[in-house]
């Protein structure tokens, strides 16, 4: 059987087939334990930036995946920008009024700052309320306990807005401020790394406040437990993104071992280019996104998700995991046991006869 798999490749093609399949094993499950390796660190690994930032056809979906729990899923700033340009007005509408409506810089910035710190609020609030919900299913909060909750939420709403537009600390309000106008310039304008790194940092003092704010919240929900409850062990249910990050990490790391010893290689290969093309969908390089420039290379159509999936296509439509591999003695032994099996059905089907 394997010679006449080999006998249609000539001993070059077999090889580099090979190869190309140890490479993309090797690629996959390297990436999938450095994610992986994340986990004993202070800063593991996450889908939710790739997530949010999702673009194209299907964006809504993947954005749909990231925990609603997490109000620091807000704070990416490809999100941001793409979620909360269309709350500015554009030049166009500007110049539809006639020089006696022109709107200002000025007072552009206002009420865009004005229109992005409402939806900002609205967000979070929005990220609270779904923490509350699951706060109360978790640990079976009583009929008084319940009210208590829905009190503080309004009470962490309400000084939220105090910090972020009616308080007295200007800094966050300027900060904001230089973040509007740095995230709404015109497409296609260039920032220097200082201006890069001021914008992150703008953006950094306005997420800290979100997130402490967010941390005085949970703490005030846990106020509201009895002992008993507090040593209950939290049943919260795995979130949406922790459930991606795993799945992620388990399929690089599962197919990259399988493509390298040749274990089940055309459905190990068949499974690595359904992750590689899902990567390639979430972020595809079309014209106008954000996906058709990383770093210094530029995409048009295909990048190296692609590429990668189109090969690992390729050896799923070959035997190279019978020539070099696990499954040239695994097929052939899983081969007999099914024989057997099969003779063993027919032989009970006739004797029932």
């Amino acid at each position: 059987m394997v010679n006449d798999f080999t006998s249609r490749y000539s001993w070059l093609t077999q090889l580099f087939l090979v190869l190309l399949r140890f490479a993309i094993g090797w690629h996959l499950l390297y990436e999938g334990l450095y994610k992986l390796n994340t986990y004993s660190t202070n800063d593991p690994w996450s889908a939710t930036a790739y997530l949010q930032n999702s673009e194209g056809p299907l964006s809504e979906s993947f954005r749909g995946l990231v925990d609603a729990n997490d109000p620091g899923s807000i704070f990416e700033q490809q999100a941001i920008a793409r979620h909360w340009r269309k709350l500015l007005p554009g030049p166009d509408q500007n110049e539809q009024g006639g020089e006696d409506q022109e709107v200002s810089a000025e007072d552009r910035l206002q009420l865009a700052r004005v229109g992005l710190q409402e939806e900002l609020l609205s967000q979070v609030n929005r990220h609270w309320q779904n923490y509350s919900q699951n706060f109360k299913r978790s640990y079976q909060l009583e009929v008084e306990q319940q009210e208590s909750v829905l009190g503080e939420l309004r009470h962490a709403k309400q000084e939220l807005r105090k910090k972020l537009i009616d308080g007295p600390d200007n800094a966050v309000q300027q900060a904001f401020d230089h973040y509007v106008r740095d995230s709404t310039l015109p497409a296609g304008s260039s920032l220097t790394r200082r201006e890069v790194q001021n914008m992150t940092d703008n953006l950094a003092v306005v997420r800290d406040l979100v997130m402490q704010s967010t941390v005085t919240y949970h703490e005030q929900l846990a106020g509201l437990l009895s002992p008993v409850q507090l040593e209950r062990q939290n049943p919260a249910v795995v979130s949406a993104t922790g459930a991606v990050n795993w799945v992620v990490m388990a399929g690089l790391i599962g197919c990259g071992v399988c493509l390298i010893l040749g274990l089940f290689g055309r459905l190990a290969a068949l499974g690595a280019a359904t992750m590689l093309l899902l990567f390639y969908v979430a972020m595809p390089p079309l014209p106008g996104l954000t996906a058709s420039t990383v770093g210094g290379a530029h995409y048009l159509y295909v990048n190296n998700n692609l590429i990668e999936a189109m090969a690992a296509l390729v050896l799923a439509s070959t035997p190279s995991s019978r020539w070099v591999g696990l499954d040239a003695v695994v097929m052939p032994v899983l081969s007999f046991l099914w024989r057997g099996m099969r003779r063993q059905e027919k032989t009970t089907v006739a004797e029932q006869e």
